[in-house]
């Protein structure tokens, strides 16, 4: 592996990634007013189902196979185990949906989903197709490709999922337009790529990836029950419509705040599984990519929790400003997650130290789910309240691992993003004073530009940052020849 490898793989995960995540908030923009809070609230317990038996069914292997140094023949023997076992979990998976999917609905509060139920999880052997030679995809570093496939695929709702929408089919449109990606992904990915699947199977190569990826299954079965805790206690106590307002609204920010992180994610962990043995240059890679998200993501936090009601009108309309507040605690809370928290999940990952991530993982779900079942029967603001202040510890737990495991100082993390922790506040303390005074929605729009610019004049007055900003430009620049 080489610099210009490196910075290859960077720019296409980054155009990737960019595009992608542009285009899924226009898409979620046009379907939050063609469909009701009910439909994306049916749409979040299905999800959390499905996506459930496909985190099992992948079982870490992806991680593994980005992760394996050795020679090719024994690769390929692992990609084939890798492959039969994910599709065979995944068809068994589907086939007890089917025979149990009354009961499913009715433990879910919905009794009447069972038939979407059953249709939404017809993705789940589709998807094995494609989680396998995706990660085979990032290991060979073929992000040009991974781009190819992402944007085809992003573009497929406005082909599928809005026309159904205008339609009249509600839920379905959403159901129908999530098989319609999983399909071309299969297609495409399996089509496009060299390796195919082979009838090989061996239990003494399953044995040894599931040593590798036990810990790395937990973390993500950590991650699926901290990001649907709230889905699984509020189920039966929120209706459809605020159920619908929760996830809708967490996944938005997330969309947004995930933006920065995704672009450069993929690259992260293949770099840093690389030099996992070179302290020095492992924490001055770790430190950099942190700067660079942090530039972005913190403003960007500060300005949602500001401007928290003219962005839920901007990003789904008027019949979403119940979710606002929302909104703007989500956007300080996974800011922080963003330039802290998924950083250290990708450097334990990398130093193949996953089992690290368990514990913060664990301590934020028992704090979650603790405090949303003693006040699951609050009011809605009450619980996102609650749900938020969560969400904001585990960036905080997340420092002892930084320092203790993965060995980097954090002096050197604070110095690296206090100069933009301090312009952002000074941005969001003028943002603030500005809609005490004006309201309405284009005074909001010109008071958010207002911000900006005094964000980019405050990072540039500072000598240090000014010059980490051409740094930042010219690497940037470089990436895009």
């Amino acid at each position: 592996m080489n610099k210009k490898t490196v910075l290859n793989a960077t720019k296409w995960s980054s155009i990737t990634e960019i595009l992608a995540k542009l285009i899924s908030p226009i898409t979620s923009m046009i379907l939050a007013r063609l469909l009701t809070p009910d439909a994306f609230g049916v749409i979040a317990t299905i999800t959390m189902i499905t996506s459930f038996f496909d985190m099992i069914t992948e079982a870490g292997f992806s991680k593994f196979i980005i992760y394996f140094d050795e020679e090719k023949a024994k690769l390929e023997g692992y990609l084939d185990t890798a492959f039969w076992s994910n599709f065979s979990l995944s068809s068994l998976f589907l086939l007890l949906i089917i025979i149990f999917s009354k009961q499913i609905s009715c433990l879910l509060g919905n009794p009447g989903i069972d038939r979407v139920l059953i249709i939404a999880s017809i993705s789940l052997p589709i998807t094995s197709f494609s989680s396998i030679q995706i990660a085979l995809f990032k290991r060979n570093f073929q992000f040009k490709t991974l781009f190819k496939m992402r944007i085809i695929g992003v573009f497929i709702p406005f082909a599928v999922t809005i026309p159904l929408a205008l339609l009249g089919f509600s839920y379905w449109s959403l159901v129908i337009g999530t098989i319609a990606v999983n399909l071309f992904n299969a297609f495409f990915s399996t089509f496009i790529s060299n390796w195919k699947p082979s009838f090989n199977f061996s239990f003494d190569l399953l044995k040894k990836m599931l040593s590798f990826s036990i810990w790395s299954l937990f973390e993500t079965i950590l991650t699926w029950s901290i990001n649907n805790i709230g889905v699984i206690v509020l189920v039966g106590v929120l209706s459809s419509y605020y159920l619908g307002i929760y996830k809708t609204c967490m996944n938005l920010v997330s969309q947004i705040l995930g933006l920065i992180y995704s672009m450069f994610i993929p690259v992260l962990y293949s770099v840093l599984s690389r030099l996992k043995d070179d302290k020095k240059e492992f924490s001055k890679m770790f430190l950099s990519f942190q700067q660079i998200i942090a530039l972005i993501v913190l403003p960007l936090g500060t300005g949602i929790f500001i401007f928290n009601e003219t962005v839920t009108k901007i990003l789904l309309g008027e019949k979403w400003l119940e979710g606002a507040f929302y909104i703007g605690l989500l956007g300080i809370a996974f800011s922080w997650i963003s330039c802290i928290s998924n950083l250290k999940l990708e450097g334990l990952r990398a130093i193949g130290k996953p089992k690290y991530n368990l514990i913060s993982q664990m301590i934020v779900l028992i704090v979650l789910l603790f405090l949303l079942f003693i006040n699951k029967d609050k009011s809605f603001n009450y619980i996102c309240i609650i749900t938020a202040s969560a969400y904001i510890i585990y960036p905080l737990i997340d420092l002892f691992f930084i320092k203790s495991i993965l060995h980097i100082s954090l002096l050197k993390l604070f110095k690296n993003v206090f100069p933009i922790v301090l312009c952002s506040c000074i941005m969001g303390a003028f943002g603030f004073l500005m809609i005490r005074f004006k309201s309405g929605f284009i005074n909001n729009i010109i008071e958010i530009i207002i911000c900006i610019i005094i964000y980019i004049v405050l990072i540039l007055l500072n000598a240090n940052m000014r010059n980490k900003v051409k740094i930042l430009f010219n690497y940037i620049r470089k990436k895009y020849e």
